[in-house]
């Protein structure tokens, strides 16, 4: 399943108190997907990686009281009586890394998986759990998960969705020139990753979220891009240098004042690649749209690309600038959208 579909699926497992299992490979999103979940329902995380774990960390230690052992619990995990932090509904127990865990610690995630009891102590009310980890078959450190501990939760096998992915990167504000660049690539140029290959980086959401941060520094610093080849291959591995080449022609990019006044218009022998960079640039831009006038002449600006680029430009543009879906071009041009996702 996708982003989308992943986060209802695992919303309704919370729901009942059932625990969701993130299983996907490597890099493609599953500790910002937990992050976000708890931050919409006001729950503090606490992350917890198992592949680092002791069974002791799970079911507390040892100790006398009176002629009788008993175990105590680790203030980790929030019990019965405890007062929620301030700021938040409760708490979110990520579990990650859970099949890269050792069989002792499997085994000691039953209890507190299932039963919701960490040792002989009940968690509190207000505690959700969510567990991750990676495919077998991506060449991670993974080891099998007992049939017993997958029978306590719910698998959730996570894709990787490029618009979707597009989407929150232009929600987070990632820079143009790389959404535009994997808007042009599609899932090949946002997710690269071969288990068996032995390359040292490939590209996947969490490095190209790494070289937006360096994408943006550069750019502050005024520093070209290409002078850091090396940097952007040890994030993103060998689609770097064709995503610098890319980048690289924002010297072409049209003046965004132009296209307001209806003055610009693109040559008609324009390459593919630079109309996704300039779909883009104006995207980013789109704030600076003020009257219908101008919405109507950036609009017909992208149309002149050819109408599939309509719908992805106005799913950026309108996110950019909010206030655009008051204006008529915008409304007549929003209904390719959905048709746009759908395919």
């Amino acid at each position: 399943m996708f982003y989308k579909e992943l986060t209802d699926s695992i919303k309704a497992c919370l729901n009942c108190h059932l625990v969701p299992f993130i299983q996907g490979s490597p890099g493609i999103g599953k500790s910002d997907i937990v992050k976000a979940i708890a931050e919409s329902r006001k729950l503090k995380v606490i992350d917890v990686r198992l592949s680092q774990c002791d069974p002791t960390d799970l079911s507390g230690l040892p100790r006398f009281n009176g002629d009788k052992a008993e175990f105590v619990p680790f203030d980790i995990f929030p019990l019965e009586g405890a007062a929620k932090p301030r700021g938040f509904e409760g708490w979110l127990v990520f579990l990650d890394e859970i099949n890269s865990a050792s069989r002792a610690v499997q085994a000691a995630a039953y209890k507190l998986v299932l039963d919701r009891m960490v040792g002989q102590k009940k968690l509190h009310p207000d505690v959700f759990v969510i567990c991750a980890g990676n495919k077998d078959t991506d060449n991670a450190i993974t080891n099998n998960l007992s049939t017993a501990l997958r029978s306590r939760f719910i698998t959730l096998p996570l894709e990787i969705d490029y618009k979707q992915w597009l989407e929150w990167a232009t929600d987070n504000k990632v820079d143009f020139r790389i959404t535009s660049f994997i808007a042009y690539k599609g899932l090949n140029g946002l997710c690269d990753f071969d288990p068996e290959r032995s390359d040292s980086s490939y590209a996947c959401p969490r490095t190209w979220v790494m070289a937006d941060k360096l994408v943006k520094e550069m750019t502050n610093r005024k520093i070209p891009l290409n002078d850091f080849q090396s940097l952007f291959e040890g994030t993103v591995g060998n689609i770097a240098s064709e995503f610098l080449s890319f980048a690289e022609v924002t010297s072409l990019l049209p003046d965004m004042k132009n296209i307001l006044n209806g003055s610009e218009h693109p040559k008609d022998d324009i390459q593919t690649g630079l109309k996704y960079l300039i779909m883009g640039y104006v995207a980013e831009h789109s704030d600076e749209v003020k009257k219908e006038e101008e919405a109507k002449n950036v609009l017909d600006y992208i149309t002149e690309f050819g109408n599939d680029f309509i719908p992805p430009f106005c799913m950026t543009a309108i996110k950019r600038n909010p206030k655009l879906p008051a204006y008529k071009a915008f409304q007549a041009a929003v209904k390719r959208f959905n048709k746009w996702l759908s395919n």
